[in-house]
């Protein structure tokens, strides 16, 4: 018994300092580092938190390679995990601003201090008066970020 119990111990030992290991290596994608902004734009094209029911709402998302190393996606998919939705103040998931807000199944390329844009127009029916918020995921290697833009409609 006490020499199945030495081997348990070795075997947990052995597995818990390779697994230990694995999570210190750091492949380029453990390296990569970026930046978003995330906002509304008004029908002016200017950046906005209140507009006026029944006005245009275009989403805005800005990704910002701040790496040394090119950014590269299979399609907006892969590294846009949530984004364009809107939801009130309580909480209550409102709508998403399009049916297929993550069109672009093209391959996406963001080489070191370059930015990729994305804008999505709201083209629902008009959002009544209220405050909302728009949460935004974007996940690139190993780091996952969220953002939350609040705006108010009057």
């Amino acid at each position: 018994m006490m020499k199945n119990k030495e081997q348990m111990m070795t075997i947990l030992l052995m597995l818990f300092f390779s697994m230990s290991h694995m999570s210190c290596n750091k492949d380029v994608e453990g390296t990569l580092d970026y930046s978003v902004h995330y906002c509304l734009l008004d029908e002016n094209g200017d950046e906005s938190t209140s507009f006026h029911m029944g006005e245009d709402i275009v989403f805005e998302l800005t990704l910002v390679n701040t790496s040394d190393h090119e950014l590269k996606f299979k399609d907006e998919r892969e590294f846009i995990l949530s984004a364009f939705s809107v939801y009130n103040s309580s909480g209550d998931y409102m709508n998403t601003a399009a049916v297929n807000v993550l069109e672009n199944m093209h391959p996406v390329s963001v080489k070191p201090g370059e930015s990729y844009q994305k804008r999505q127009r709201w083209e629902r029916e008009p959002l009544p008066p209220g405050e909302y918020y728009s949460p935004l995921t974007v996940r690139i290697g190993n780091k996952t970020r969220n953002y939350i833009t609040k705006f108010k409609v009057h």
